[in-house]
């Protein structure tokens, strides 16, 4: 996870290319991280491609050896990721699941 978050501050954007031959330019920023689970971090990755530049928040959440990863659509404001009361839910039901 340190690297994870490590990343999605040092890593301001990337080019992935696929085997079919598209290549899509992404850009990366940190956003404030719901404070769930046993760690988490939050991330806005944006297309360079996409309409009014809005991009994805990725919500990525630890629950033990479990990585949970939420993803939401950035809405009209500043990009914020999805509330602690939610994410600590799901870090619960993981934690059930998994028996611990």
């Amino acid at each position: 996870m340190a690297e994870l978050k490590r990343a999605a501050t040092d890593c301001t954007r990337f080019t992935a290319v696929s085997r079919v031959g598209w290549t899509h330019r992404f850009t990366v920023r940190p956003v404030s991280t719901a404070e769930a689970g046993d760690e988490s971090v939050s991330y806005l990755l944006v297309n360079a491609l996409a309409p009014g530049g809005r991009g994805n928040i990725m919500t990525v959440v630890r629950t033990g050896g479990v990585f949970a990863t939420y993803l939401a659509n950035q809405g009209s404001g500043e990009p914020t990721s999805m509330s602690t009361d939610v994410a600590n839910q799901l870090h619960d039901r993981v934690r059930t699941a998994a028996g611990s």
